[in-house]
């Protein structure tokens, strides 16, 4: 995980969270959190606040697909639990009722 665009994305999701009155503010919390607890975010939950991201001086002139590129290393697509256990994951099967 890119702690610089951890830090970066982080600064902008507080500040939109204490400025405005949004109505995915929930969202915008659970980002908060998860970047907080060095966790990944979903290439979803990015998109979702791209709107106001590319309006930042910072990222002034790109796109939603070019901001998917410079945080690319703090998303992670896989569902949750294959994620927290990534070793442990065994796929539903129904042999058990074939012996």
């Amino acid at each position: 995980m890119n702690e610089n665009s951890r830090i970066i994305l982080l600064k902008y999701l507080t500040e939109y969270h204490s400025k405005y009155d949004l109505s995915m503010k929930y969202v915008i919390i659970s980002m908060i959190n998860r970047l907080k607890n060095k966790e990944y975010i979903t290439s979803k939950q990015l998109r979702s606040v791209s709107k106001f991201l590319v309006r930042e001086p910072y990222f002034e002139g790109r796109n939603t697909e070019q901001l998917l590129e410079f945080f690319e290393t703090i998303i992670d697509d896989r569902p949750i639990k294959q994620r927290n256990n990534e070793d442990e994951y065994i796929p539903n099967t129904l042999e058990q009722f074939f012996s």
